[in-house]
């Protein structure tokens, strides 16, 4: 799976077999209890595959660079199972794996790999990595949070409907993992409102653009409850866009 099918021309494939990884990863790590304590598949995983496959993220290969992607992703998500939030580095072999996985999406979008032939592939396979990151709670800075968002809501507006649904999926877990609301109001700040909620509203209502409108007016309904439903003059906005 992660050394042919993975790479395979055709793109169902590829996504299948990502997802394939996942599941067996999983398995492996749901059948261990208090007699079992072997760790190879996670140790293989994680010291194995996963340094493999970034090592081919950045492959001249669009179908290698594309499934290599997803299956960094999958190994990501199947290897935070049972982990703690504080034990969460531990997926990776060394602390660098950490700062290379978050990176990725950035580092291929400033090799301008979203463009020509793949480039919507692209843009699905990373938003489908961000979903996971995201999904899997990895540490991530304000700024490296920010970066995701931006780079989210620029497939969020693009043409494809495939590009738009794996974005806004890459939204919801991104909001629901980080840009945490005020612990005793349960209110989220002016600026993160502005910036996600204030700013979809207002693509939705001016912008002239067919693929934006359809884009942000589905963003807004994967939006998590603590953006929308703390105000009802928030519910009724989203409601009239």
């Amino acid at each position: 799976l992660s050394y042919i099918k993975l790479f395979h021309w055709d793109i169902e494939l590829r996504t299948l077999s990502s997802k394939a990884i996942h599941e067996l990863i999983v398995c492996d790590i749901s059948k261990k209890d208090k007699t079992n304590t072997d760790d190879r598949g996670r140790d293989y995983a994680s010291n194995v595959l996963l340094p493999s496959l970034i090592s081919k993220c950045m492959s001249h290969d669009l179908f290698v660079r594309h499934g290599a992607v997803l299956g960094v992703a999958e190994i990501v998500l199947a290897l935070s199972k049972n982990l703690t939030t504080s034990n969460r580095e531990t997926i990776f072999s060394t602390p660098d794996y950490l700062t290379t996985v978050t990176e990725l999406g950035p580092e291929i979008e400033k090799a301008r790999l979203y463009r020509g032939r793949g480039g919507e592939m692209m843009r699905s396979g990373v938003c489908r990595l961000i979903e996971c990151i995201s999904l899997a709670r990895l540490s991530l800075s304000v700024k490296q949070q920010v970066r995701l968002l931006d780079s989210i809501d620029d497939s969020i507006k693009h043409p494809s409907s495939d590009v738009q649904n794996t974005a806004v999926s890459a939204l919801r877990a991104l909001m629901n993992s980080y840009f945490p609301v005020n612990k005793e109001t349960n209110i989220p700040s002016s600026r993160l409102q502005n910036r996600v909620v204030i700013k979809y509203i207002t693509i939705v209502k001016t912008d002239d653009n067919p693929a934006a409108t359809r884009g942000f007016s589905l963003a807004l309904g994967f939006l998590p409850a603590k953006l929308l439903a703390w105000s009802m003059d928030v519910l009724e906005d989203v409601l009239q866009c």
